[in-house]
């Protein structure tokens, strides 16, 4: 991925998180250079190990995917994957849940920034994607999750095939 491109899929990264934060009443994120290389560097040397592992960075909420074709690699879709781990959440039991914490913080009312990188794995058609978020969300303290996952503003009408 060239920088024009790496820049567009950030870009469209960037528009789909507020897209689905605004769906939920959230404030938009806003592009943070420094959050972006963390991001790089921590999406290369993912890559370099060929093994999907998250930084556990305290500092930073993190999200990562790997993304199995070129294909799929776009913003829009990385997002949507992250933000599809919500259908199932419980807005009226709200709580940390492994499934979903791609979701969560994706929403996470106050965190403010994000940055993400994008890095090819060697030998493979693969590539690993990680998000950055500051502050970080997901703090698993009481009531943290009912403040900060709010469910979405309007129920979406779902097309029925006939």
């Amino acid at each position: 991925m060239n920088d024009k491109e790496l820049q567009a899929f950030q870009e469209s990264c960037l528009r789909a998180h507020n897209a689905y934060r605004s769906d939920h009443g959230c404030p938009e994120l806003t592009w943070s250079v420094d959050l972006a290389k963390q991001a790089q560097e921590w999406a290369d040397r993912v890559a370099e190990k060929k093994y999907l592992q998250y930084s556990e960075n305290p500092n930073v909420g993190e999200s990562i995917s790997l993304v199995d074709s070129e294909d799929q690699l776009t913003g829009e879709a990385v997002t949507e994957h992250w933000y599809a781990e919500g259908y199932g959440y419980d807005y009226k039991n709200p709580r940390w849940r492994k499934d979903s914490k791609r979701f969560s913080q994706l929403i996470w009312r106050n965190s403010h920034e994000v940055g993400v990188g994008v890095a090819h794995i060697p030998g493979t058609g693969k590539y690993v994607v990680v998000a950055n978020y500051k502050p970080p969300g997901n703090g698993n303290f009481p009531g943290e999750y009912r403040k900060n996952v709010p469910p979405p503003l309007h129920v979406k009408d779902i097309p029925i095939e006939d």
